[in-house]
């Protein structure tokens, strides 16, 4: 547990809009404790694992209060305790649902209170509130950002830090034109390193827009080059595993398989050129035939002679004949 003399360092927040006051309980709602983004006069950072960190060190539940900072302040001079820490839903601050001023403190204190709500009222940005903790830090992207393992306070200052969108308060223009031009150079630079691959340049800006403001673009774009080689080299494995299992089964055929085999492509190939031969003689003939025919067809054939008797004449002549008989026909 940290004592009053280790070394804290104060993160602050100025209010620039006027927040929700109950003047007869004397609380503030929606307080805002902590901001994403530069700790002024520090040369640190704020990010989202910042404020989650120290919301975690409060136990998300309440945090004490000082009248300004103090370098050993006494537990009497506690003015109060914000209540109910949680983080905004655009991710960028840590707030508190109220604060509430001690019965005590409103009794002895009554002009500062008095003071305190009217200068929330009428001049939010003129003081804020500022979270004492632990200096510890982490080196990430060139820059170092606030890493609190412990938290003394948050105490009404009026010199900004961690906080400088206010105790109440929201973007500003400005802010939101600047972010939207950080974006759209971070998007370019994806869009660069994915030229001409476009499933990997989708894959790398959904990644980036999952946490735009912790994340490094030139980071989550080796991250997807280095997913895509490693899903690269696995299918090449698979593939270089299948030829393994392909030449071991090769391997493992016993030789008696192996001279079986070869007896039959052998026995194969004499069937393929008998039957080839058989083509071809039966080819030859089919074509012998027809030039017969053609012959037979064309050929003027003598007439037997009236009279003759057919049985007188010769073997040729009889076919002679015969064949004159047909092509009339």
């Amino acid at each position: 547990m940290p004592t009053e003399t280790d070394n804290a360092i104060s993160f602050f927040a100025v209010a620039t809009t006027a927040p929700r006051i109950d003047h007869e309980k004397g609380e503030l709602y929606d307080v805002s404790l902590m901001t994403v983004g530069e700790a002024l006069g520090h040369d640190k950072f704020i990010d989202r694992t910042t404020l989650e960190l120290t919301r975690a060190a409060c136990n998300g539940d309440k945090l004490k209060a000082f009248i300004n900072h103090s370098l050993a302040p006494k537990i009497t001079e506690t003015c109060g305790y914000f209540y109910g820490l949680y983080i905004s839903e655009d991710g960028t601050q840590l707030k508190a649902e109220r604060f509430a001023f001690l019965d005590s403190f409103k009794k002895h204190h009554a002009a500062d209170v008095e003071s305190l709500l009217e200068l929330a009222e009428k001049h939010p940005g003129d003081w804020g509130v500022s979270v004492s903790f632990d200096p510890s830090t982490k080196q990430l992207n060139g820059r170092r950002y606030s890493r609190p393992q412990w938290i003394l306070s948050a105490d009404f200052v009026d010199d900004p830090a961690a906080n400088p969108r206010g105790l109440f308060s929201r973007q500003s223009a400005e802010t939101k034109t600047q972010k939207n031009a950080r974006m759209k150079e971070h998007i370019a630079t994806l869009q660069k390193r994915f030229e001409g691959k476009p499933e990997q340049f989708a894959k790398a800006c959904a990644r980036f827009m999952a946490d735009p403001e912790n994340l490094d673009p030139e980071a989550v774009a080796s991250e997807v080059e280095s997913e895509d080689l490693a899903a690269q080299l696995a299918a090449l494995q698979a593939e270089n595993q299948d030829l393994k299992d392909q030449l071991a089964a090769y391997e493992d055929t016993k030789p008696e398989d192996i001279e079986q085999m070869s007896k039959q492509v052998t026995d194969l190939e004499g069937k393929v050129t008998q039957l080839t031969s058989e083509r071809d003689n039966a080819t030859k003939a089919l074509a012998a035939l027809n030039t017969d025919a053609a012959t037979a067809h064309n050929t003027e054939t003598p007439k037997p002679e009236d009279g003759k008797d057919v049985s007188q004449l010769s073997t040729r002549e009889k076919a002679v004949a015969h064949a004159a008989t047909l092509v009339r026909k």
